[in-house]
């Protein structure tokens, strides 16, 4: 935590950090009901999600081996750029674009996304190596994350005059939120001076190849990952048109699984759920003897 208050330029990485996890935790919540909303059937809407989803996977793997560790902070502003661009025009464009055009849009969207997210703790490591440091980074993006939630939750169906936020308002809510996080990008000011190199896809096969553990938690990620889109990847149409459930009432739920996960998360950065782990281990071998 020291290091966070007496580096400037972990400062406004953490700042960049809250308002990107704010634009996510409210555009994800409620993206597909904005997609359904520009007459979209639920089959679009996951055939869009999935070739969103397939084109982020290939563009990690080829920005991966292209963009060195010097251009992170480059990376990770063009990839905001994007969505900022992306965002304009569908705001601008709501019930009027062409589903292609949405589809296209979304693409640039989540890949910029998956992107962006994955370019954060490479830019942490520009500034400062510290596991403290990224299990803040993770927490504040959880916590950030249920805060945006929170903000749709309350807003959706509020009234200012004659003006009523829907889902294209939080479009316009997350897009000043990814200009806040771009303009606190631009802030940082790293030591270009100092190249990395950029590992051979070959080297990195070789070392992927030998390195059992990782392949075995690959393979629990991609199991599980595959498992939980598979049944859940549109929970928010599920429970808003088979369920029946209002979208106000599903994002409080969401809200509420989020809050709990981030307890256990902060419990688990000030060590609270190891002590209760020592202290049962210590209670049942005392029960034992």
């Amino acid at each position: 935590m020291k290091e966070l208050i007496k580096n400037k330029n972990l400062k406004y990485i953490f700042l960049m950090i809250i308002f990107f996890s704010i634009s996510f935790g409210l555009w994800n919540n409620f993206r597909l009901l904005w997609l359904e909303e520009n007459s979209l059937d639920p089959s679009e809407i996951s055939r869009v999600m999935s070739l969103a989803t397939f084109f982020g996977a290939i563009s990690i793997i080829f920005i991966s081996l292209k963009i060195s560790m010097t251009n992170i902070k480059k990376l990770l502003s063009v990839t905001l750029l994007i969505r900022i661009v992306s965002y304009i025009i569908l705001f601008i464009g709501y019930q009027h674009l062409s589903t292609r055009f949405i589809a296209i849009l979304f693409i640039f969207d989540i890949a910029s996304y998956t992107v962006g997210y994955l370019a954060i703790y490479p830019l942490i490591t520009r500034v400062i190596k510290d596991d403290k440091v990224y299990s803040y980074r993770q927490l504040t993006t959880y916590i950030c994350q249920d805060l945006g939630v929170l903000i749709g939750g309350l807003l959706l169906g509020f009234t200012i005059g004659n003006y009523v936020f829907n889902y294209n308002s939080f479009l316009l809510i997350t897009l000043i939120c990814l200009v806040i996080a771009l303009f606190s990008l631009s802030k940082v000011k790293l030591n270009d001076r100092v190249h990395y190199k950029n590992v051979s896809l070959k080297d990195y096969l070789k070392a992927f190849k030998k390195d059992k553990i990782s392949n075995i938690y690959l393979l629990y990620i991609f199991i599980s990952d595959l498992s939980y889109n598979c049944a859940l990847g549109m929970q928010m149409l599920i429970l808003t048109n088979i369920l029946d459930i209002s979208s106000k009432n599903a994002t409080f739920y969401f809200l509420l699984m989020g809050i709990i996960a981030d307890i256990f998360g902060v419990a688990a950065l000030i060590g609270y759920i190891q002590i209760a782990i020592a202290l049962y281990l210590v209670y049942l071998r005392k029960k034992k003897n």
